[in-house]
């Protein structure tokens, strides 16, 4: 994997510019260096999914290579096999850290489960209208929701601009499913991954549209399955096995079903990295801004920041703790790539000396079948040879 991010980002690191984001997809990139079905089916595909939480195999041709490979990097995946990732989670949960972030906040200024219907604007305010009927006004508002639902909320208000970047924020669909049914987690008792990528039968195929709309490929089925005991320290005697599987194709018995629930990720493709490039222009313009986790690559992480930012650049509020802002999408590929031993440099100048011999031997092959009764000559120098060495043998007995 560190040796196909060199060669990504081997052709310069200066930051790539939103007209030229399209320039190297991912279907480009692996079918000119012919990485094979199985390495993008079987490694490739899981390994995003697992970091985006969603089915990568359906948009992975659409990514662009740089950006997929600084998502690798920022993952801290490119590193030598003895560095292990540094990953962080909170302990007590999620719940725990909105609870802390909010527990200033006077109850009559926070609403909970509490639907907003549409947005209405009043010279430089704004009046939110709930599914209850309640009408709120704000000077500031803060849309936490992905780019089709903010069209929909703020409807009339919304300027050509801001309809344009919010609809290429491309988002993605998936479903959550809570239960208890171990045919979706195989061997759960073995020690191993909290998460397992299942592929779907090869019959059950998502069609898959390259950057390029020149051809069309397929990818597997597939969904995802955490065990929740052990991402969460879920006792296993208190509760038992406890799972959480996202798009599940075969649905787990409704018997040992808790719960379900469907929410949007981004989609990491060069439309919505150009919407993102974009997207300052239209902050903190007319009261309006807005920050989800799709400012970055869909984790909660992205949301958090993004909320930081809004609050510290466009409200005004000061952290008594360093934050560090996103980074341009379209400017990430300018951190260049992985550094490479002496040991990884020898593997992959070796790696590189076989693809060329093995294109030398398919360039013999094809000018040596052009060539105009090649194959005939040669079967018939053969023929003469193999009739005298067959007569020399039957005189000597």
């Amino acid at each position: 994997m560190r040796y196909m991010a060199v060669d990504v980002l081997d052709h310069g690191f200066e930051a790539c510019n939103p007209t030229d984001a399209q320039s190297l997809s991912m279907h480009e990139y692996l079918a000119g260096e012919e990485y094979s079905n199985i390495f993008i089916e079987n490694y490739l595909a899981p390994l995003l999914s697992m970091l985006w939480s969603t089915n990568a195999g359906r948009f992975l041709p659409r990514v662009p290579a740089k950006a997929l490979v600084q998502a690798l990097c920022d993952h801290q995946l490119l590193r030598p096999r003895q560095a292990l990732p540094d990953w962080r989670r909170i302990g007590p949960g999620v719940s725990h850290f909105i609870q802390t972030m909010t527990k200033s906040f006077p109850s009559s200024k926070v609403h909970l489960k509490t639907r907003v219907r549409e947005v209405v604007q009043y010279g430089k305010k704004y009046g939110i209208m709930t599914s209850a009927g309640e009408e709120m006004f704000f000077n500031h508002i803060v849309f936490a929701v992905n780019g089709q639902e903010t069209i929909k909320i703020l409807g009339t208000p919304a300027n050509e601009q801001e309809k344009e970047i919010m609809r290429s924020l491309g988002s993605t669909r998936n479903i959550s499913v809570l239960h208890s049914d171990p045919l979706l987690m195989p061997n759960v008792e073995d020690p191993g991954p909290a998460c397992n990528y299942i592929l779907g039968p090869s019959n059950q195929d998502w069609p898959t549209q390259p950057s390029n709309n020149t051809t069309t490929t397929t990818s597997h089925i597939s969904s995802l399955s955490y065990i929740a005991n052990f991402l969460d320290s879920i006792p296993f005697h208190l509760f038992g096995p406890i799972y959480i599987t996202l798009n599940p194709f075969t649905p787990p018995h409704p018997s040992q079903v808790q719960g379900v629930w469907e929410f949007t990720d981004p989609e990491p493709s060069a439309q919505t990295l150009i919407a993102q490039h974009h997207l300052p222009s239209i902050q903190n313009k007319r009261g309006l801004s807005y920050g989800f986790c799709w400012t970055g690559r869909g984790h909660l992480e992205d949301a958090i920041t993004a909320g930081l930012r809004i609050a510290i650049q466009d409200l005004g509020a000061e952290a008594p703790f360093h934050v560090k802002f996103h980074q341009d999408p379209l400017e990430a590929a300018a951190s260049g790539p992985p550094g490479l031993g002496l040991r990884d440099n020898a593997i992959r100048t070796i790696i590189r000396l076989v693809h060329v011999y093995v294109l030398i031997m398919r360039l013999v092959l094809v000018l040596f079948r052009a060539l105009p009764g090649a194959a005939v000559k040669a079967k018939t120098r053969f023929r003469p040879m193999c009739n005298a060495a067959a007569a020399s043998k039957e005189k000597t007995s």
